[in-house]
Parts: C-alpha cells; structure tokens; sequence
C-alpha cells in the first residue's frame, strides 16, 4: 500500500481506539489494536501524513472495543471510552504530541518526527505488542485481531 496522495487514502478493515477511565495507574494513556486490514491502512495513512504538507489531516472510523479486544489488553472490567473517529493530523512542531477529547472525533495532532516514530514502531506489530509509544499519554498496541470477534 501507499505511494498515493493523501486525498486518495482509504480506510479498510477495523481499528479499536479507547482509554479506561478506570485503573489508570496500570493502563494509562490509549489504546490500540486493529485487525490486519486496519493496521495496514493506519500505517499507510501514516506514511501519506509524513509526505503531506504541515496541518493535513484524515479521519478514520473506529471500531468499540469488545469484550475479546479488551481481554488482549488484561483489563476488561475497567469501562472504557471509545470515539467515534479519530482525525489524524501532522503538525509543523516535530514533536508534536496532543489529543484533544471533545466531541465524537478524538483529534490527534502529531510531529513529522513523532509520525516517523509510530510508524517504525507499528512496523513490527508482534514486537509492538503491549509496548507504548509516545508522550504522555502515551499509546498501548494490543496487537492486530486475527479472528472475528
């Protein structure tokens, strides 16, 4: 995937994106899982951010965690807020790293450096697995969902 412009980006399979609003000490920050489709699309569309001009943005559907996704991370009684959508979008601040939580859409703004990062961590999803990235908050990956849920 990729080579594209980023109004050509589209997204395929599913992502989970949500926070606990409970146990935080052990689960702070979001978090992350897709399926393989989804974490192939996030990564293209990440790429895509890196080569696009400061302040370009895209917005991707967000899957509800299950009771399965939530049982990956090892916490799945703490209740959980999940958005509707999350905007992407890369800032001219290198290190940029901001969620901004109001509304249905979680906004996400982040550097060119900090797109780089995440995207050199998502390359290897097994090693990914429930490491973090970023500044706080910080992002977990759960990993990509093989099975339907």
């Amino acid at each position: 995937m990729s080579a594209g412009t980023l109004n050509q980006w589209k997204q395929s399979g599913l992502l989970y994106f949500w926070r606990y609003t409970e146990n935080v000490r052990n689960y702070p920050g979001w978090h992350l899982a897709a399926d393989e489709a989804g974490l192939a699309a996030l990564t293209d569309l990440l790429r895509r951010l890196l080569g696009a001009d400061d302040s370009a943005m895209r917005t991707t559907k967000i899957s509800p965690p299950s009771p399965v996704v939530l049982a990956t991370a090892n916490n799945r009684r703490s209740p959980v807020v999940s958005p509707e959508r999350v905007s992407w979008t890369v800032s001219a601040t290198d290190n940029d790293w901001h969620f901004d939580e109001r509304g249905p859409v979680l906004a996400f703004r982040l550097g060119r450096h900090k797109v780089a990062r995440m995207l050199q961590w998502l390359s290897d999803p097994d090693r990914a697995f429930d490491t973090t990235y970023g500044t706080s908050p910080p992002i977990w990956f759960w990993g990509i969902r093989r099975i339907a849920d």
